[in-house]
């Protein structure tokens, strides 16, 4: 048994599993939070445009907010990303070969694409996605402000 500051390999594989089960309900977690709240933000002025005709062209925060939020969350979502990697890389080097997961084929580019890490590509997703969000809908109340 090979200790290592009072801990053995199989309690550090065990503490390690759990925080990598930790990170990874809470950056779902995140990602639910982040796309209610900016989603929310996006649909407000369709649910409730009376409230929000007084506002006239200040109307243009709801995407500009949308807009910022998608980029700090973005932000937020890899870097917690990266830190549930760095836990599930060292997870990876204290296993023996005999219990490593069998890694995806990466011999096709479609296999090399399917293969990159969920997490990375989900965050430039979100990103993309939500930008796209906020800019269609910063055109679409601009248009309705002025055809109203």
């Amino acid at each position: 048994m090979n200790e290592h500051n009072g801990l053995s390999e199989n309690e550090a594989i065990k503490l390690l599993w759990e925080e990598y089960q930790l990170r990874y309900t809470n950056w779902w977690s995140m990602f639910n939070r982040f796309s209610l709240a900016i989603l929310t933000i996006t649909v407000i002025p369709y649910v409730k445009p009376d409230i929000l005709k007084p506002l006239g062209m200040l109307i243009i925060a709801f995407p500009a907010i949308s807009l910022l939020l998608t980029m700090v969350c973005a932000w937020l979502l890899g870097a917690e990303y990266q830190r549930l990697d760095m836990v599930r890389q060292k997870y990876d080097t204290l296993l023996t070969e005999k219990y490593q997961p069998v890694r995806l084929p990466t011999k096709t580019w479609l296999q090399r694409l399917l293969a990159k890490r969920i997490g990375t590509q989900i965050v430039l997703l979100f990103l993309t996605g939500f930008t796209l969000v906020s800019i269609i809908n910063l055109f679409m109340l601009i248009v309705l402000k002025i055809n109203p």
